[in-house]
This record gives structure tokens, sequence and C-alpha cells, in this order.
């Protein structure tokens, strides 16, 4: 996994959010949406004792300050008879003040590289506020 710096951003580092970052991911939380009700013990549940398996929170810190959170919970789906692990994208913002700087699209490619490698699934339910970036100038990624 491809957990570093960011190219021209040397203050931020990318990582796997642990148990101890969970009160920072629910302040970023309830900065970004107040009306949702979420608590640590939801967020350990969704995330890090997830009944679907291995959930992850790929994260940005600017130095010790959580700036952006990129959520792929475990899932797991049954087609013929067979099981397939997937992870479902969901819980993705950034820090208004950090905003434009392309750490999404960085999270993003982290986390599908991953997928990729383990022939895992990613799926994600746009949004009024993301489903722009389900689009390239020429159509459908």
């Amino acid at each position: 996994m491809n957990l570093k710096r960011i190219q021209n951003h040397s203050n931020f580092s990318v990582r796997l959010i642990q148990k101890r970052d969970l009160p920072a991911v629910l302040s970023l939380m309830q900065l970004i949406q107040p009306h949702l009700n979420r608590s640590i013990n939801l967020l350990n549940w969704q995330y890090l004792q997830s009944p679907g398996g291995n959930s992850k929170i790929y994260s940005i810190w600017d130095q010790d300050k959580l700036v952006t959170v990129y959520g792929a919970v475990a899932l797991k789906l049954r087609c013929n008879d067979k099981a397939h692990t997937t992870k479902m994208v969901q819980d993705v913002m950034t820090h208004p003040n950090y905003r434009g700087r392309g750490f999404l699209h960085h999270l993003a490619s982290v986390c599908f590289t991953e997928l990729k490698n383990n022939c895992e699934f990613g799926h994600t339910f746009p949004n009024e506020q993301s489903h722009n970036s389900f689009f390239e100038p020429d159509g459908l990624l």
C-alpha cells in the first residue's frame, strides 16, 4: 500500500486510521455532516470491528491534524454460491480549509490499487456532493 507523503505536500502524510484516531475522525465528520448522528462506538464497529471483515479508513494528516478521510467498509457478497469481498466507499470528506488539493483523488488511488491487488470489488453510491468525481471529460470513468 502506498502510504507515504504526498508529492508536493511535504507536511502531509497518508495513513490508515487506528482506534486512537477515532476522536479526530468523529470531529471531522461532525464538522462536515453535523446532521448525522455518529459516535466513537459506531465508527469502531463500522470500521475496526466490521462484521464484513477488514474495513479501512484511509486518511491524510497535516502533521497532527486530520484533514481528509476515505472510508471503505468491508462487505461479503454472495453470487452463484461464491463469496466475494467488497468494499463500499463511504464517509469521504475533506476539511473545508484543505479542499481543492486532490487529497480525495489520492486516497481513491490508494484504495483502488489495494482493491485490485487483493482481487476485491469496490462500490459506492454517488450523492450531490460526490457525483462529479465519477466523470472524466469524456464521460464516465
